[in-house]
């Protein structure tokens, strides 16, 4: 049984595209963090997008998603959920065009690549 039934199933090829933020985010991030797991990476929001790698919900009941806490990924009025991985039971909040996912995709790498030029060259 899924655990967000209400959900619509994600399209593979926005999973990929998130994935590859997570590991883009982590990448520029652990050289301030020092870490080497992609997993510590638990929560990041910006001026356009917020990701969280785990999202442990104290309110859900009956696997239904809770309506208080946010959602892992949420990028202007998109938002996925997932099951402690990016990938398992990930459900999107409505239909995406491959189109708009890229849009998406773009969006959230520029803005990771302008951290990183702020964080390493001032």
């Amino acid at each position: 049984m899924p655990h967000y039934p209400d959900g619509l199933a994600c399209p593979w090829y926005f999973v990929e595209r998130l994935k590859f933020v997570a590991h883009e985010l982590a990448r520029v991030l652990r050289s301030v963090a020092a870490s080497e797991d992609v997993g510590q990476l638990v929560s990041f929001e910006n001026d356009f997008f917020e990701i969280r790698s785990y999202t442990q919900c104290k309110h859900e009941k009956d696997n239904a998603p809770c309506p208080y806490c946010r959602p892992n990924f949420k990028c202007g009025d998109v938002e996925v959920r997932w099951y402690k991985h990016l990938g398992r039971d990930t459900v999107i909040n409505r239909e995406i065009t491959p189109r708009e996912a890229f849009s998406i995709f773009s969006l959230c790498l520029h803005s990771i690549w302008e951290l990183e030029e702020v964080l390493y060259n001032g």
